[in-house]
């Protein structure tokens, strides 16, 4: 069965303290009835998303409503491409809108934003970033706005590796260790035997001249590597890095490459069934109420799940690029 990856997100509504002249006051602040109003948009055919670039030219993003149910919706965003083809030694342009599958959880208190990571867009916070621009130019007629934010969370290595194969939903299919091959370094904190063994390491790539060195472990098979934190060789190492800043990345088979010190985003798996389900209004049988829907059921789980994860990473700027040499680095791991 196939799977979609999702990142998960947070909204937040707040007030801008400007309203639309043509607001019809009656009697209740806005903010004080955000969320319904928040439906009312998601439900209203004039909700768009439309980008006005320097040139005043406006390029609108296609976004379909597949299905809505007890304040959760389902829609697609579509991306816009210009792809070229050559015909009779002439180049030709037509245009191609991808799309992405993106799940909204307005119900009380929740607030959740569930994006796929699809080929469509370059990353989900380029998607959260055009359905803020069009949620904000719908909503700033009542003086609201709202703002998306990453949710992520600070892990321990040994946490993040054991909990996905704890779980059988992973397995490690890589492990590389980075280290720096310069003369001059700050002492490390490890025990003599592991510090002679990165010493032979460094000297290699000293002798190279070399600015870094690496090691790195391999798998291809259905079982991947074992990694545990009982293995006191690796454990040393794995402690050797994390306590001095040196560079340690596992790769996983499905859920990609985890660096430890960056902040793991919040990502989760959800069957192709689940959306088709919840798209044609057909009901299951799972643990629980919500009209037996069994993508309720998923977001229901993902509620539990946010208790370990921050949003406090706004989505309404552009990441930093990486560097070619990044790219170098990431894909021949």
């Amino acid at each position: 069965m196939k799977e979609f990856k999702f990142r998960i997100y947070k909204y937040l509504i707040s007030e801008t303290g400007e309203r639309d002249l043509l607001y019809a006051d009656d009697g209740v602040k806005p903010i004080d009835k955000a969320q319904k109003l928040f439906g009312e948009m998601l439900d209203d055919a004039d909700f768009g998303i439309a980008i006005a670039k320097k040139d005043g030219e406006v390029t609108k993003y296609e976004h379909l409503k597949l299905r809505k149910y007890n304040n959760v919706f389902l829609l697609n965003v579509c991306n816009i491409r210009r792809l070229k083809y050559i015909q009779k030694y002439e180049e030709h342009f037509v245009e191609s809108n991808p799309w992405c599958n993106v799940i909204i959880d307005n119900r009380d208190g929740i607030a959740h934003i569930a994006v796929e990571k699809s080929p469509a867009f370059d990353d989900t916070d380029e998607v959260c970033r055009l359905l803020a621009h069009g949620m904000n130019n719908y909503l700033s007629r009542y003086g609201l706005q709202v703002e998306i934010r990453s949710m992520s969370r600070e892990v321990h290595f040994w946490d993040v590796v054991e909990e996905y194969i704890r779980h059988g939903t992973d397995r490690v299919t890589g492990l590389k260790f980075e280290f720096d091959a310069q003369q001059k370094r700050t002492p490390i904190t490890a025990s003599d035997e592991m510090k002679s063994r990165l010493e032979f390491m460094a000297d290699i790539a000293r002798m190279t001249q070399a600015s870094k060195g690496f090691f790195s472990l391999g798998s291809d098979t259905d079982k991947g590597l074992v990694l545990n934190r009982e293995q006191e060789d690796i454990a040393q190492m794995v402690k050797l890095c994390c306590n001095n800043g040196y560079t340690i990345a596992v790769r996983f088979a499905t859920r990609g490459i985890f660096r430890y010190g960056e902040k793991e985003s919040m990502t989760e798996y959800l069957d192709e069934s689940k959306l088709e389900e919840f798209k044609n209004g057909q009901q299951t049988i799972f643990d629980g109420i919500n009209g037996g829907l069994s993508l309720i059921g998923w977001l229901d789980k993902l509620i539990e799940t946010t208790k370990g994860y921050k949003y406090d990473v706004p989505v309404d700027k552009k990441r930093k690029a990486k560097s070619k040499d990044a790219d170098k680095r990431q894909s021949s791991f």
